[in-house]
């Protein structure tokens, strides 16, 4: 496989189906040209996706409450487990894969997300303190950074981070609890969301532009993207506040979209920013309806084609069910949805 020219790349995210790290690598160096850190939760509480990123972090201590991750003043049996199972995924996959890779993409739950979903010893959301919250962020950062470090020490690339916020919506609209239903917590302004992930924006080395043509004139240029493909209705304009270097929107939101999401995409790809669309197994369109669906949108606002080259496809092979399984046809379709995501950046180009 050949890098693709300009920006257009496919990537991997998400769940992977069933248990096995090493089967998931193997298919992941098959199917696609830039290769991304899986994740198997079906293998329990340290692989999924809130204990994954707890696991990228040293300057906090977590262990497991009654209802979800409880910050502790000092390391408990949790904390060592989470580190444990990143340290020994990443040697397996150094192994397989040897250093000097193209490039690498990694994932971890965004600052909003974790501080919702981690607890105070009260019982508390992390979220429901300012002081914890601002500690909670730096510690994610410096645990991305070192994460980084560590990823272009093993594997000899440049790395890029994606940050999944998928409670990022329901804290705009507000509304969300925090210790009963008769507790919740008040609608947080855009602009505060977007002043707390803007802080992660110092982990680019890229504009969050094409204009600059930084993707295609420097290969070595590291990406933090904001991750929005859990939201219907993405928040586009949140996402242009947090100023990161990419943004990932769902393939069937986006075919979906009515007129005012329309018009933020349009508005998005004609500011020139860089998108990366996400597929996944269900269903899984052909490559050749995914990119003519793709263009007949550019087309539909007017834009030129050339906007495209701002586009990659990412490709989340275990959302829904399929994550939990582990039959030879959820690997294989897997290995499917990487592969048709490669397809797409390739048959894209020719539509230009």
């Amino acid at each position: 496989m050949t890098a693709k020219p300009s920006g257009m790349k496919a990537l991997g995210s998400g769940p992977f189906p069933g248990t096995s790290l090493e089967i998931a690598a193997d298919i992941i160096a098959s199917e696609l040209a830039i290769k991304h850190l899986p994740e198997l939760p079906a293998r329990g509480l340290a692989s999924q996706a809130i204990g994954r990123t707890w696991g990228l972090i040293s300057e906090l201590y977590v262990d497991r409450g009654t209802r979800r991750w409880q910050l502790q003043a000092r390391p408990q049996r949790w904390t060592y487990l989470l580190r444990d199972q990143m340290a020994r995924d990443l040697d397996i996959l150094e192994q397989q894969w040897g250093g000097n890779l193209q490039r690498l993409k990694t994932q971890a739950i965004g600052p909003w997300t974790l501080a919702l979903n981690t607890e105070l010893s009260s019982g508390h959301r992390v979220l429901a303190d300012p002081s914890a919250t601002a500690d909670l962020v730096a510690a994610l950062y410096a645990g991305l950074a070192a994460h980084r470090a560590e990823l272009q020490r093993r594997f000899g690339c440049p790395v890029d981070i994606y940050l999944q916020e998928p409670d990022i919506l329901g804290l705009q609209e507000g509304g969300i609890w925090d210790t009963h239903r008769f507790d919740a917590f008040s609608p947080v302004h855009p602009e505060k969301l977007a002043e707390t992930l803007n802080i992660f924006a110092q982990l680019n080395t890229v504009s969050d532009t094409a204009h600059s043509g930084a993707i295609s004139t420097n290969t070595s240029a590291e990406v933090l993207g904001l991750d929005l493909s859990t939201q219907v209705q993405p928040a586009w304009d949140l996402a242009r506040r947090a100023g990161l270097g990419d943004l990932v929107v769902n393939l069937g939101a986006l075919l979906a979209a009515g007129s005012s999401d329309l018009d933020a995409f349009g508005q998005w790809m004609d500011e020139g920013r860089f998108l990366t669309v996400q597929i996944g197994a269900q269903p899984l369109l052909s490559a050749r309806d995914i990119a003519r669906g793709l263009v007949g949108l550019i087309a539909g606002l007017g834009l030129s084609r050339e906007v495209l080259w701002q586009l990659n496809i990412m490709a989340a092979p275990g959302s829904g069910s399929i994550a939990n399984n582990e039959s030879s046809s959820d690997t294989r379709q897997a290995a499917k949805v990487y592969a048709t995501a490669e397809a797409v950046v390739e048959i894209l180009p020719d539509m230009i």
